[in-house]
């Protein structure tokens, strides 16, 4: 899985739309995963 600025982008705009969706998203993926450079 390749966490780079794209998957970022996508994470934030699922943010703007559903909140529901967002949480989902965060408690799903770490904070550690996303201040990860390109792995």
């Amino acid at each position: 899985m390749g966490w780079g600025p794209g998957e970022r982008r996508r994470l934030w705009r699922g943010r703007v739309a559903p909140p529901i969706q967002a949480r989902v998203a965060v408690a799903a993926v770490p904070p550690e995963r996303c201040y990860t450079p390109e792995d």
